[in-house]
């Protein structure tokens, strides 16, 4: 979408297509999605999914974020992402959605391990998370 990082391409592009279906981009429905896998087996595979809801926006405001933050508003703002402070962006992220959601997760097994195991069983929990930000051509 945003070839050579030219976003301000990309926002024409999405504009130009919603106008191509007789509607404006303004308050446009759209969200933003983060899903993280937790893989135990071949069989035990967990997916936890977190969504930032919100509407799209033209022309671009803002200046922090990156990416669609400048033509995206989250539900219940009135500024788009690229307005917000780091610290209000990070409180509805769809990717602190999604790690709570796996956190959550493997608590609730570490606790279940120590109550239905015993107490004196070890958990061992090892967490990698890679974020690919590789830029692909679509």
């Amino acid at each position: 979408w945003a070839l050579n990082n030219s976003y301000s391409d990309a926002f024409k592009l999405i504009r130009n297509k919603i106008q191509e279906k007789g509607e404006t981009m303004e308050k446009q429905p759209a969200f933003f999605s983060c899903s993280l896998a937790l893989i135990e087996s071949y069989s035990k595979i967990f997916i936890f999914e977190g969504i930032l809801e919100g509407n799209l926006t033209y022309p671009p405001r803002g200046k922090l974020g990156f990416g669609y933050d400048p033509i995206f508003i989250p539900s219940g703002e009135k500024k788009t992402l690229a307005e917000l402070k780091s610290s209000e962006k990070n409180k509805i992220s769809h990717r602190k959605i999604a790690i709570n959601k796996l956190i959550r997760f493997l608590t609730w097994k570490i606790v279940f391990a120590s109550t239905y195991i015993g107490l004196g069983a070890k958990v061992s929990v090892n967490i990698v998370i890679t974020i690919n930000l590789k830029k692909r051509k679509i």
